[in-house]
């Protein structure tokens, strides 16, 4: 396959261009390409979307004094017997070219450049046995207004719906005066182009169009961003009095396009993208909404009336591609399409610096967990983000996220104490600090030495529960694992019964319970009901403790011990726990000389939870401390 770059002059010249120099008589779409299917409905669409790009390009061009080149991309062909270009792809630019110069001979007196005496350069294969061009019955239903809606076939309803488009807009430019009028024609004939892909005359045109739709890449806003960008940066050259060469601007797109590549794998990592953006989908997407763009609004005139008469049928049509079009607005020029590509790749290194800083990570991830936990939105996320990133430096960055963490964990001893179930969203954020900023991590270097596991914590829904059980709601509950302490508990209640015959019976039922118990039956929880008033209130702070939506499940009211080996079978199965859990399970949290916890690892006591609350105190403090200090 063959690359040649012709102007829209030469592309449809007979006489010294494309068309002389290959001996071909015009162009010729096959029966087995789809219709003619750009849109004309609202400022987004393609054909608006064409005129727009190309007298924006005539007017930077214009501005500068330079020639800015205008790229239309590619069309593939394939010459035949019959000295004919057939179009395997690129029907559409072609068949939207021949509409403008068409609109231009029928509306405002100017030479067609795709006829060649009296005759279209380009035919459809559907329309041969039509005695007048599909071009000719396009302009005819122009004349005789007619409505294109009114239209039941595709390929005429969307062709006068650009035409119509078409001629609106040099409507507009001629009443901006006949020199610019002039000026843009000669910019769109001369310094518009395309690449002309020329296929290999014993390649079948049916095998190539397939393969090119086959191999088509799915249509995303970061597919059309990253081809939009890398088209126009590619073309910046660093020297204005030089040109680059057709080659220089395909390597230059390839060093960029590496770039490009590595950023969206990264993006693209479920536990990146859930980290900056709370989902795990679309992270490439995700992060190029956060680019800034320039406010103001420097568009000509003929511009902005275009613009105005789409305006009420922008609501009317959804737009798939809103975000491309965003950036299309942009980006005009090769030095828009730099600087913005600029941003991005700044972005990328930037975020990708914060993520693999412990510190940054924890701090930032607290921040995502906490100032969505209601909404938990995908916008909150990248909300954030954008905040972080408006900050001038590293240092602005990390007092905005000490400062937060501060507002949630400042509370007075006072407060601490009055924390627990009820005020669950101020308990779940203090215990989700506390996980995030262990005690023994926050006297050593500014949290560096730990991360947390936010894409864990936030795939498996960890939320506040109980430590001691509530009353259960469910009619039977699984003792097995605390089954010895259960049956201290009834023996008790045995041995507190007066020795009478009235009692004998109440003595009876309580041991087939422990004989119940003993044999690892599910026991009826109205029968041992009695063993949750071993704390006289359950909801309280020093009870609390984070714990995953499964393992909640799992655990249901389940005592203690119960709770505690289903955690280790879970970390033995490599499972994510946060640490502050652990240690609450394991009684390993650090405490004050005189506070101490119960012996038992399988029964969790008033006692443990006075100290669990001291713990808790104590670790605040020390967080406290330690924030304010690097603040």
């Amino acid at each position: 396959m063959k690359d040649f770059i012709y102007s829209i002059q030469d592309v449809f010249n007979t006489k010294s261009g494309c068309l002389f120099h290959y001996k071909v008589n015009g162009y010729y779409i096959a029966s087995y390409q789809r219709g003619y299917k750009w849109k004309s409905n609202s400022v987004y669409d393609q054909v608006p979307v064409l005129l727009l790009d190309v007298y924006e390009a005539f007017i930077k061009a214009q501005t500068t004094q330079s020639q800015q080149e205008y790229y239309l991309q590619y069309i593939t062909v394939k010459k035949t017997a019959q000295n004919q270009f057939e179009v395997i792809d690129g029907q559409q630019r072609l068949t939207t070219l021949t509409l403008i110069f068409s609109v231009l001979e029928q509306f405002f007196n100017q030479q067609n450049i795709t006829k060649y005496k009296k005759q279209y350069l380009v035919t459809y294969a559907r329309y041969d046995e039509e005695l007048v061009s599909i071009f000719d019955t396009i302009i005819d239903l122009m004349t005789n207004n007619q409505e294109a809606e009114s239209l039941k076939e595709q390929d005429k309803f969307y062709m006068l719906k650009a035409a119509l488009s078409i001629k609106h807009f040099f409507d507009l430019l001629k009443e901006d005066g006949e020199e610019n009028f002039n000026a843009f024609l000669n910019y769109i004939k001369n310094s518009v182009k395309l690449i002309l892909n020329i296929e290999d005359e014993h390649t079948t045109a049916e095998e190539v169009f397939a393969n090119l739709n086959d191999n088509k890449v799915p249509l995303t806003n970061a597919y059309l961003i990253k081809g939009l960008l890398l088209t126009k940066a590619s073309r910046l050259q660093s020297n204005q009095s030089s040109k680059k060469h057709f080659k220089e601007i395909i390597d230059q797109r390839a060093i960029m396009g590496r770039l490009w590549d590595e950023m969206n794998t990264w993006f693209s990592k479920p536990d990146v993208s859930l980290f900056f953006f709370g989902t795990t989908q679309e992270g490439m997407e995700k992060m190029l909404q956060l680019v800034s763009f320039d406010t103001e609004n420097h568009d000509a005139s003929v511009i902005q009336n275009y613009k105005a008469f789409f305006s009420d049928n922008t609501v009317q049509y959804k737009i798939p591609y809103i975000l491309f079009n965003t950036y299309h607005q942009h980006i005009i020029t090769t030095f828009d399409a730099a600087k913005y590509l600029n941003q991005i790749e700044h972005i990328y290194k930037r975020l990708k610096s914060w993520y693999y800083d412990n510190q940054f990570y924890n701090l930032i991830g607290y921040k995502q967990i906490v100032s969505n936990y209601k909404a938990k939105s995908s916008e909150g996320f990248s909300n954030n983000i954008k905040d972080l990133l408006s900050k001038s430096s590293n240092g602005k960055v990390l007092e905005n996220l000490q400062k937060f963490v501060l507002e949630k964990i400042n509370k007075s001893t006072d407060d601490i104490v009055k924390l627990g179930y009820k005020k669950y969203e101020e308990t779940f954020f203090l215990l989700l600090a506390i996980n995030v900023f262990p005690q023994n991590h926050t006297t050593k270097g500014n949290f560096r030495n730990y991360r947390f596991d936010f894409y864990s914590f936030i795939d498996e829904e960890w939320s506040l529960e109980h430590i001691f059980p509530q009353k259960p709601n469910a009619n039977n509950l699984d003792v097995k694992d605390d089954k010895d302490w259960v049956i201290q508990k009834i023996q008790e209640k045995i041995n507190d019964l007066p020795v009478s015959e009235d009692d004998q019976s109440s003595r009876d039922n309580y041991k087939a319970l422990i004989q119940e118990v003993q044999t690892n039956q599910e026991i009826d929880t109205s029968k041992i009901d009695f063993l949750f008033d071993e704390i006289e209130d359950a909801d309280v702070l020093g009870n609390m403790a984070l714990l995953s939506s499964g393992v909640n499940s799992a655990l249901s009211n389940g005592f203690f011990n119960t709770k505690r080996k289903i955690l280790l079978r879970k970390i033995n199965a490599g499972s994510f726990v946060p640490k502050h859990t652990i240690d609450v399970f394991s009684k390993m949290l650090e405490v004050k000389a005189n506070v101490t916890f119960d012996n038992s690892l399988t029964v969790w006591s008033s006692n443990d939870i006075n100290a669990h609350l001291e713990s808790i105190k104590e670790n605040i403090e020390l967080m406290i401390n330690k924030l304010e200090v690097v603040k």
